[in-house]
């Protein structure tokens, strides 16, 4: 289920998105998975975007989550005009 409760809050996405980016997501993990989904809504005319990223092999759930911020990082940059 999404939670309403993260919609825009996320520190995993937030971090690495400019400021006004709204996200809504919902993560999963178990022992060595981290998994995100999200739809991320641009401000300023750009078209809101999903991405999925799934994970497997990670510590801890900090270094999963790690992987997803720069995953989201690189492709807020790839989708940049």
């Amino acid at each position: 289920r999404w939670e309403r409760a993260t919609f825009g809050s996320c520190a995993a996405w937030r971090t690495r998105l400019p400021s006004g980016t709204r996200v809504a997501h919902k993560t999963s993990d178990i022992t060595r998975h981290y998994h995100d989904a999200a739809l991320v809504f641009p401000r300023r005319g750009r078209k809101p975007y999903a991405l999925v990223v799934l994970t497997r092999g990670f510590e801890t759930r900090e270094e999963g989550a790690a992987a997803v911020r720069e995953i989201s990082s690189a492709v807020w940059r790839s989708l940049s005009p």
